[in-house]
């Protein structure tokens, strides 16, 4: 109110009768409270256009610690406890801005210069004292006294009379102006678009995205704070524009690991077990980088089940991450697992490139276990019970996927499995191989393939077990549940005669329009 009328606060005070005694932050307030009356006559500021400026106010000021509580993530920096200022903000306006106080505002927008931190003629920071409502001076003018020698006791200080609007301010990088205004918030534009690592968000939530990096920045991965100069800030603000500012997920990834931000195993984007995870919601755009992130070095034996480009934090025995909601403007953020149907027991010996399985019925079993993983929150014994395997059978399948890595490295592995996935989604397989799996679930069910048993057909055990591993594409070692001991080493499976496997193929295959075999991706 003071700067509206080019007066300093202690002028205000003044006139509508206020001591110079209550300078602190609650007593003003009690005071102002007390002498409504009086100001809103002296100065024609009624309550609600004081209200409406403080509530403008302290949404500035505590934007920071609203965000960091909202997301549990590190504590924000606090607001400073003097003042910024642009020097030619206080030529143009002769007022003071709140978003000078703000601990993330190194530049001013507008002039496109760096903030000044100091006066140059008492080396102090603007409104660092209570000097400020004892002060008459101008509203451009050094608010602190200046430092002069001790003159014995019941000295006066002078008061500094530095114009503070008549300095220069070095200009600021273009960057560092283009992450401060992506930070700053945009009133009456909340839902503006804005591209980020290749996604469409709203200034709003790119904003807060910013937030967040930045702050990370400004934390070790203990949660102690680190260095908060200017220059620091700076730095901090300059290392989350360049990780938003990439033209992918996959470029903002690398950013992110080149700067050590978006730790798994900070507050931002945890990943592990769900009941690890604080139930706080995540920040969809930073999450879905930390998973592209994982997209190059996922360890085989623990974080397969990620599925790369969701939004979701996927582990094996633990379900999504409720608390994250969807970004408004990206409808494709979440890409679906391959169906089960799709996935045999068996995978093709040479449906992956770089990879031969020809005669290693485990590295085959391996490779659908991982398959059906990818995208699911299942464990591995569940993802072996949904292919018609006992759990037991998935017991070393860890050391199995090791070994398969052992031939081309782990990254080429993780790159045909994911590219195997994302091709029967695309190209669902004519076969349902869960389909034939649920139709001979018990040797029973395979004796009605021969028809009514007036006919005297029937199969011997052997047989039944190589039709059924003909028929499913699985492994005679490899039965469900309810064929008990029927399986290898305590049976072998013998191949029928022409006309009895002429006679399962039309009963299983063509009944339902599938052909008899289908090499998968």
């Amino acid at each position: 109110m003071a700067h509206r009328f080019g007066v300093s606060p202690a002028h205000l005070f003044a006139e509508v009768g206020m001591s110079k005694n209550f300078y602190t932050p609650l007593m003003t307030e009690e005071r102002l409270g007390d002498r409504q009356d009086i100001i809103t006559k002296r100065t024609g500021v009624d309550d609600a256009q004081r209200a409406a400026a403080f509530e403008r106010h302290t949404d500035i000021l505590n934007s920071e610690r609203r965000l960091s509580t909202r997301y549990m993530a590190y504590r924000p920096l606090p607001v400073l406890t003097g003042s910024r200022f642009c020097p030619q903000c206080l030529l143009e306006q002769q007022a003071w801005s709140p978003e000078w106080r703000h601990p993330w505002m190194v530049a001013c927008v507008h002039h496109r210069t760096l903030l000044l931190t100091s006066c140059p003629g008492c080396g102090s920071q603007p409104f660092s004292t209570f000097t400020w409502a004892r002060r008459l001076r101008s509203p451009s003018t050094c608010t602190e006294y200046s430092k002069q020698p001790e003159r014995g006791r019941g000295y006066a200080r002078a008061g500094c009379t530095v114009d503070l609007a008549t300095l220069s301010a070095p200009p600021a990088p273009e960057d560092l102006i283009s992450a401060l205004q992506l930070l700053r918030p945009k009133p009456g534009q909340p839902n503006r678009i804005e591209f980020c690592a290749g996604k469409q968000l709203t200034h709003e939530h790119a904003s807060e995205s910013m937030h967040l990096l930045a702050n990370e920045d400004r934390h070790n991965y203990r949660g102690k704070r680190l260095h908060t100069s200017d220059q620091h800030i700076a730095a901090a603000l300059l290392r989350a524009f360049q990780i938003l500012n990439q033209p992918s997920l996959g470029e903002a990834a690398k950013k992110a690991d080149e700067y050590d931000l978006l730790r798994v195993h900070g507050r931002l984007t945890p990943i592990g077990p769900g009941r690890a995870l604080a139930q706080a919601p995540l920040d969809p755009l930073l999450h879905a980088i930390r998973l592209q992130s994982l997209h190059d070095r996922l360890p085989p034996s623990s974080q397969l089940a990620f599925r790369i480009g969701s939004s979701w934090p996927r582990v094996p025995h633990q379900l999504r991450h409720t608390a994250t909601f969807k970004p408004e403007h990206e409808p494709s953020w979440e890409i679906p697992p391959p169906p089960m149907s799709a996935i045999p027991q068996l995978w093709w010996p040479t449906g992956l490139p770089g990879f031969d399985l020809t005669g290693d019925e485990q590295a085959q079993f391996a490779i659908s276990i991982a398959v059906t993983c990818i995208g699911r929150s299942i464990t591995v014994a569940s993802a072996a019970e949904r292919l018609g395997a006992p759990k037991l059978a998935s017991a070393r399948i860890i050391s199995t996927w090791r070994r398969i890595a052992q031939q081309s490295s782990w990254p080429n592995l993780r790159r045909a499995l994911l590219t195997a996935a994302d091709q029967l989604v695309v190209d669902p397989p004519p076969i349902d191989y869960a389909a034939r799996r649920e139709a001979l679930a018990s040797p029973e069910q395979l004796d009605l393939l021969g028809g009514e048993p007036d006919r005297g057909i029937s199969f011997s055990d052997a047989e039944k077990l190589w039709i059924w591993s003909h028929v499913t594409r699985s492994s005679p070692r490899l039965t469900p549940e309810r064929w008990k001991e029927l399986r290898v080493p305590q049976t072998f499976p013998e191949a029928p005669a022409e006309w009895k496997i002429k006679l399962a193929h039309t009963t299983v295959c063509e009944h339902s329009a599938q052909p008899e075999s289908w090499a998968p991706p």
